[in-house]
């Protein structure tokens, strides 16, 4: 997939489809439409959580007395807004982690104390509205924080858009037929009537390359046993 580009994935999307010759490249105005179609496909898949490899790590410092943190383009976390956190920790001025319980908003909410300082037990992400001249969105700790430790997330984040038709392909490998199958997919009523179906064979190829995707991208389920007759603690906060 060395030096692939966006406009590669769409050539071979359109002359798949019998939109075009093999390799021959569309004007401009239609490039930039296959171009668009294909970010939001990128898009959509970000949301399936199984599309996305791995959740993308990362660390802030924390400011002591201030409970709630903007994270965005810009923003007191400057990075790209997450979609979701899925886990978080905070480590101390010893290097010691303390996890961190994900609560929804709502619980956040309902807390009746939101100034006490000390180390945060749990946290709660507000995305924020949907639509944002600079899409960005809010971490609540609580407790406080009492020191300027340091948080550590997992999130998921949107995949990486082609910001031009000569934009490289940095993907792995495997995304690479699918990219090409399922854009086919969504490029064809651009050029076909609506009483033509798409090819079986494209179809199929389309929803595999996803399948197998996914497959590699999940992870081995955790499940618990309480033995009956021990008794054990419950945490509200981390479910466990």
């Amino acid at each position: 997939m060395m030096d692939l580009t966006a406009q590669d994935f769409i050539v071979d999307a359109l002359s798949l489809i019998g939109a075009t010759q093999m390799d021959q490249v569309p004007p401009a105005w239609e490039m930039n439409k296959a171009l668009r179609a294909l970010n939001h496909m990128l898009n959509t898949w970000s949301s399936e959580r199984l599309m996305v490899r791995a959740m993308t790590r990362e660390s802030f410092t924390l400011v002591d007395g201030t409970a709630s943190y903007t994270i965005g383009s810009g923003a007191d976390f400057d990075t790209a807004k997450p979609l979701k956190i899925d886990s978080a920790y905070i480590q101390d001025s010893n290097g010691y982690d303390h996890q961190l319980g994900i609560v929804e908003m709502a619980r956040y909410n309902a807390f009746a104390d939101k100034t006490t300082e000390g180390l945060p037990d749990c946290l709660a992400y507000d995305p924020g509205a949907s639509q944002q001249a600079t899409q960005a969105g809010t971490i609540y700790l609580w407790h406080v924080p009492g020191s300027a430790y340091t948080l550590y997330i997992s999130s998921q984040k949107f995949l990486t858009e082609f910001s031009a038709l000569t934009t490289t392909f940095t993907f792995e490998p495997q995304y690479g037929e699918a990219i090409k199958y399922n854009l086919a997919t969504r490029l064809w009523r651009f050029y076909r009537k609506p009483t033509e179906n798409i090819p079986a064979d494209i179809v199929g190829i389309a929803a595999s390359t996803k399948r197998n995707i996914k497959a590699i991208n999940a992870t081995q389920p955790r499940c618990k046993i309480d033995i009956p007759g021990c008794r054990g603690t419950y945490n509200i906060y981390t479910d466990e």
